[in-house]
């Protein structure tokens, strides 16, 4: 058994695990959408593992990737989206405005991909006669894969930043998913523009170091989720004193409801437009 091949099979053992702890804990939406997404990690592993050392499965592994990559990227985008929501479920006004903050960032950094990602995707020779479409569309795929990377990372960079700052109270659970997810998936979107560069020949030893970060953080889960950790409270982000966490507090909640009465105001002004 090569390394790639034990290093896959311990990562879906812990991610299996993982699962199953997940389904004791009651913040449903956000470990719901963590689940489904560990489910479908698992299926893809499954997949790949039919189709490399098993005749069962005849589809073409190049089609077989380029569909389960657009439906994980829609699973982790929904994930990122209920991780937001669970941190600021307090703050309903802010809440509104990150999706709308994100989803511009999103569409921004995607934009701004597309130009960085251009003369690589100029320089393909699509045309060719030795390439068929299949090679054709894995090559945009592989472009497109890097567009999401990159704007991924920078949903999670705001993530982080929003989380260390602000001296919110929440579940001991949820401040421990939230680091290991900006970790863990910040990590692998690191590794995954890193690898678009590699060079083919070191792509195997990419591959295990990817798997193997997956594994630590499903190690990292398991051994700090808890039932207990739904019901301890504690605060992520910078050690400000007493009065500065007062003030950040306070400014946060002026925001909220400035936010608040914004968007109450838009809604009649388009009420009465209608």
């Amino acid at each position: 058994m090569s390394w790639s091949a034990l290093a896959l099979a311990v990562s879906s053992l812990l991610g299996f695990l993982l699962v199953l702890r997940l389904a004791t804990l009651s913040r449903q939406k956000l470990y719901l959408a963590f689940s489904i997404y560990l489910l479908f990690d698992l299926f893809q592993s499954l997949l790949a593992f039919a189709q490399k050392y098993t005749n069962l499965i005849k589809l073409d592994y190049r089609v077989t990737w380029m569909g389960m990559r657009a439906i994980s990227w829609i699973l982790f985008l929904w994930l990122v989206y209920a991780l937001i929501e669970s941190l600021l479920v307090r703050f309903p006004g802010v809440l509104r405005f990150a999706r709308k903050l994100l989803n511009a960032a999103f569409i921004a950094a995607v934009l701004i991909a597309a130009v960085s990602a251009k003369p690589e995707y100029a320089s393909l020779d699509l045309s060719g006669a030795h390439q068929n479409h299949v090679n054709q569309a894995l090559s945009i795929a592989f472009v497109l894969e890097r567009m999401i990377a990159m704007a991924a990372l920078i949903v999670l960079g705001s993530i982080l930043v929003f989380t260390l700052w602000f001296p919110i109270r929440m579940p001991k659970n949820l401040a421990v998913f939230s680091v290991g997810f900006i970790v863990c998936f910040g990590g692998e979107l690191i590794l995954l523009l890193v690898q678009s560069f590699w060079v083919h020949r070191s792509s195997a030893i990419m591959n295990v170091v990817l798997i193997s970060l997956t594994a630590a953080c499903y190690l990292y889960w398991l051994l700090l989720l808890s039932p207990k950790g739904e019901t301890a409270s504690v605060t992520l982000g910078h050690s400000w004193s007493k009065p500065e966490q007062q003030r950040l507090m306070g400014q946060l909640e002026a925001i909220n409801s400035s936010l608040m009465r914004a968007s109450r105001r838009s809604g009649n002004e388009l009420g009465h437009g209608i």
